[in-house]
């Protein structure tokens, strides 16, 4: 799992960052619209980065001459929280797969991949059958991702303890009015609320565990 401040480990892994600007959603449920909103909530989260509030974040880069400075340099004014996930983003956004051996030897570079990953690449998309689940399609799909959400059955057998917690909770005090930072922690906190995956952002049955 993820360490944080303090050496605390969250109930999740890291998602990659590398071709995050194409997924329309952020954070393995989704919890996050765009890169921007993502880059905001580790900051504060108690588990991540453990600032203690949005204006303790800006009275610190403010504090840094160079930060500062460049801030003022690139948006024309002081540091916002804003301007911070902007910048954040902007640096996300050049972290990208598209040169890849992989990505040589499928635009016809015979030689940018090892004789054993072109046997690998035949398994994928044959006996394997890994492309019903991972597609590859230059076209609408270059990244082994649909870029939805999926319960894969891991959980399968614990559809009744999942069926449980669900219910747990939706019985919290506002559930519904849960602001996007409180599921943020909720789910980098709780471990069982955490299995639920999509839900706690859904509330939906069809949606529990997927990831």
């Amino acid at each position: 799992m993820s360490e944080g401040i303090g050496g605390q480990k969250g109930t999740r892994s890291a998602p990659t960052v590398l071709n995050a600007m194409f997924s329309p959603l952020q954070f393995w449920d989704g919890r996050a619209k765009s890169l921007e909103d993502q880059a905001q909530l580790p900051i504060t989260n108690p588990i991540e980065m453990g600032m203690p509030s949005n204006e303790a974040v800006i009275t610190k880069v403010l504090s840094l001459p160079d930060y500062a400075g460049k801030f003022e340099e690139v948006f024309g004014g002081p540091a916002t929280m804003d301007r911070l996930a902007k910048a954040i983003a902007a640096f996300e956004r050049t972290q990208l797969s598209g040169n890849s051996p992989f990505d040589r030897f499928f635009a016809g570079d015979t030689s940018a991949m090892s004789p054993s990953a072109q046997l690998g690449w035949d398994l994928y998309v044959g006996k394997a059958r890994c492309q019903i689940c991972h597609t590859y399609v230059p076209e609408t799909s270059p990244f082994f991702s649909d870029f939805q959400f999926h319960n894969i059955g891991i959980g399968a057998k614990r559809l009744k303890e999942f069926d449980e917690l669900a219910g747990r909770i939706k019985k919290i005090a506002g559930i519904n009015a849960l602001t996007q930072e409180q599921i943020d922690t909720l789910a980098l906190a709780d471990e069982q609320a955490s299995e639920l995956g999509r839900f706690l952002l859904t509330r939906q049955q069809k949606t529990l565990g997927s990831i």
